[in-house]
């Protein structure tokens, strides 16, 4: 891979974000001092919440898991044989649905990301889908158990996490009343090593080309290209694909060449 002018695309994952800022400075000490600030305290996680006091779009699922401890994610294994995590949604995919052989299938991903900012893919099945996706929310914070957790095929890893949660109708969810704050893991064009996983960058648009209908070997699929360049003045491509690209298309006029846009989630 020549690290001067590497492809990065973002069509894999459908939770990928992308960010604009024209007064952003690029500064890893900023990144560093952001993070070091003071934060809430979210140990309270035997604390039970007060159904009485719920709405009912606050009140999602009573858990059957209150008296399991929360637990960080990156704690996450095939072996806990229950468990309990407070998270917040860091991105909420479009419902997908698609046929293979006599079945049909449907199923949404999102991204769960705790105080830490230790991230994982979570994957709603069947009538799971119908039940959560019209009431989660991005950006708000929830209580989860009653998933499966499994080991994940790094080649289709959308989070560094080992594992990935599978829900089901026997999930339970209940939103608290609670801020996480989103963490960049920055990574530089120098780091990109591997193939596999995500990553969050800060880079500089360079120039960008409007999107365009191409056809792929799955049928016709919209595109846009963004050459950036990251602190290291080192440059890379990034793709982006359907809806994200329709998105940045009807943001064309921030993406000027000193513009700087932060990739979250990018594979």
């Amino acid at each position: 891979m020549n690290s001067n002018n590497q492809n990065r695309g973002m069509n894999n994952n459908p939770m990928s974000s992308i960010h604009t800022n024209n007064n952003y400075t690029m500064n890893t000490n900023n990144n560093n001092n952001n993070n070091n600030q003071s934060r809430p305290n979210y140990n309270n996680g035997m604390q039970m919440n007060n159904s009485m006091n719920r709405t009912n779009d606050q009140m999602l699922h009573e858990s059957a898991f209150t008296n399991v401890a929360i637990m960080p994610i990156n704690a996450l294994s095939p072996n806990c044989s229950s468990w309990r995590i407070r998270a917040k949604i860091d991105s909420k995919a479009p419902i997908r649905e698609w046929t293979k052989g006599d079945r049909t299938f449907i199923n949404f991903f999102v991204i769960l990301c705790d105080k830490d900012g230790h991230k994982i893919e979570g994957t709603f099945w069947s009538d799971a889908v119908q039940k959560f996706h019209g009431i989660l929310e991005e950006g708000k914070v929830y209580e989860f158990s009653g998933g499966q957790i499994k080991a994940v095929n790094r080649q289709w890893a959308k989070t560094d996490h080992n594992c990935a949660l599978s829900f089901d109708m026997n999930t339970n969810i209940t939103e608290v009343q609670e801020e996480i704050e989103t963490r960049l893991n920055l990574k530089t064009i120098d780091d990109l090593t591997e193939a596999n996983g995500t990553v969050d960058m800060l880079l500089k648009v360079i120039s960008h080309t409007p999107t365009q209908d191409i056809n792929t070997r799955i049928g016709p699929k919209r595109i846009k290209k963004i050459s950036a360049a990251d602190i290291t003045q080192k440059s890379i491509e990034i793709a982006l694909w359907g809806e994200m690209a329709d998105m940045m298309d009807e943001k064309t006029q921030f993406l000027n060449e000193n513009c700087t846009i932060a990739l979250m989630g990018a594979t």
